[in-house]
C-alpha cells in the first residue's frame, strides 16, 4: 500500500483527510462513513509528513480536503509536529482539524487550526458515534452545547465520545 491511500467514492460531497498510522483505523473510519451513508472521499496518510505533502499537492490541484482528522501519536512525524510545521508554512490551507486523542495538550488545543478534539474511538460503534458528532459539528452548533471556561464547548448530547470544539 502506498504511503498515502485513497479510500473514496465517485462524486463525493465531503473530502476527509485522515492522518493516522493505524491502517485498521483507516478502515474503521471508512466503514463508519459508509454505514452512515456519507458520500465521502477519504484520503489516509500514515504520518504528518505525508499529510503535509498531500496538502501541498492538493492546494496546487485546487482540491483541499474539507476536514482533517488528526491522530497525535505517529512515527516519522507526530500530530504535534504536523501542527507546528503547518504553522510555519506560508500557505493558509484554512481546513478545520479535528484532533483524535485521549489527552491533547494545551499546545494542541490552542493551535489556531485545531477546531475540535475527540477521544479516538477504538470500536466500530464508537467510531460511528464519533463520525455523527463530527458531521453534526460541521452542520453547525448544537443548542445543547455547554461553553467551558477555556473557550471550548462540550456538546451536551455527545458525552460518550467526549467531543469538544471551538465556537
Amino acid at each position: 500500500m502506498s504511503p498515502t491511500t485513497r479510500l473514496g467514492i465517485a462524486d463525493p460531497e465531503l473530502h476527509v483527510l485522515l492522518v493516522d498510522d493505524d491502517q485498521n483505523h483507516w478502515y474503521i473510519v471508512r466503514g463508519a462513513l459508509d454505514a452512515l451513508d456519507v458520500r465521502c472521499d477519504m484520503t489516509a496518510c500514515p504520518n504528518g509528513q505525508e499529510a503535509l505533502n498531500y496538502l501541498r499537492d492538493s492546494e496546487i490541484a485546487g482540491n483541499l480536503p474539507d476536514i482533517i482528522l488528526l491522530d497525535l501519536v505517529m512515527p516519522h512525524m507526530s500530530g504535534q509536529e504536523f501542527l507546528l510545521r503547518l504553522t510555519e508554512d506560508d500557505r493558509d490551507y484554512n481546513v478545520p482539524i479535528v484532533v483524535l486523542s485521549d489527552s491533547p495538550d494545551d499546545i494542541v488545543m490552542k493551535h489556531p487550526a485545531v477546531t475540535a478534539c475527540a477521544r479516538k474511538a477504538d470500536s466500530f460503534a464508537g467510531m460511528m458515534q464519533l463520525v455523527r458528532s463530527i458531521l453534526a459539528y460541521c452542520d453547525g452548533p448544537n443548542p445543547a452545547s455547554h461553553q467551558r471556561e477555556d473557550g471550548w464547548v462540550l456538546s451536551g448530547d455527545l458525552s460518550d465520545t467526549d467531543f469538544i470544539f471551538k465556537r
